[in-house]
């Protein structure tokens, strides 16, 4: 299995994905444009894409599924009932409707959604099998609980928000309403809630954790990494990456005897231990 999360952050969040020829995206919240320049560097050209999971109906996650649509007639769109009733209408013939805790397959993938926190009807995350390795992905989620923990345990890899700092959002130029909202229960993940999942899941054969969705006002890479310090101490198996609001991650290749290959790309932080 191979992945690369493509853009991350409110002003775009997209995941490739691909295992034995199948290619798929989770989420595209990038337009054409920076989709196709994105993929290149992998080889891959948009057409290639049969598939996108989308984990709920927000623009970051969405933008760009009405152009992806019209330059890949045969593209399947996979969402939740209640996310599929609020995707442009040009989308909705490509709808395949999931339903969480039910898995299904697309193509070498067998994926199981699940139900996540956020301030939306229904949203979810993601667990993508293949070729005997796993991948867990959830981000826009305000709090976790089993159906999470359960959706992301024995992965080998893992992107999972690890949205702000409550010290710099408590004193940030956030409206008062809105400081409550990414607070919430149905907001998003906190460096710290962040940290308190990933120590719930983590195992010897997790070998990648991704940090997502950060936001620009509330966090910076270096403050999310210095909340991980414990794990990063405890687990050095453990490769670390930070999602990027401007740049691909360099991707990572997983294979099934647990082993995770990723190149430093210049944006990146290296993380000493």
């Amino acid at each position: 299995m191979r992945y690369c999360l493509l853009a991350s952050g409110s002003n775009g969040n997209a995941c490739f994905v691909e295992a034995g020829g199948t290619k798929l995206m989770v989420d595209l919240g990038i337009g054409p444009r920076v989709l196709k320049w994105r993929l290149e560097p992998l080889g891959v050209a948009p057409a290639d894409l049969t598939d996108v999971l989308v984990t709920h109906e927000h623009v970051d996650h969405v933008r760009g599924l009405e152009g992806l649509c019209k330059r890949q007639p045969a593209l399947v769109i996979h969402a939740t009932r209640s996310t599929a009733r609020r995707l442009p209408e040009v989308t909705r013939p490509h709808v395949r409707t999931l339903r969480a805790g039910q898995a299904f397959d697309v193509g070498a993938f067998t994926v199981t959604p699940f139900l996540t926190s956020h301030d939306v009807d229904r949203s979810v995350g993601f667990r993508l099998e293949a070729l005997g390795v796993v991948l867990g992905y959830a981000t826009d989620l305000g709090t976790f609980g089993q159906r999470v923990v359960e959706g992301l345990t024995g992965a080998q890899a893992l992107v999972v928000e690890s949205n702000h700092c409550p010290q710099r959002l408590a004193t940030g130029p956030y409206p008062v309403d809105l400081k409550r909202r990414v607070a919430g229960n149905r907001g998003h993940l906190s460096n710290d809630q962040c940290r308190s999942l990933l120590e719930r899941v983590v195992h010897p054969g997790l070998r990648y954790v991704t940090l997502a969705h950060l936001s620009a006002e509330n966090n910076t890479p270096a403050l999310a990494l210095a909340a991980m310090e414990p794990l990063r101490v405890a687990q050095p198996q453990i490769s670390w990456a930070v999602g990027s609001r401007s740049e691909s991650l360099p991707p990572v290749t997983l294979d099934g005897g647990d082993e995770a290959t990723a190149p430093m790309a210049s944006g990146q932080i290296p993380l000493p231990i």
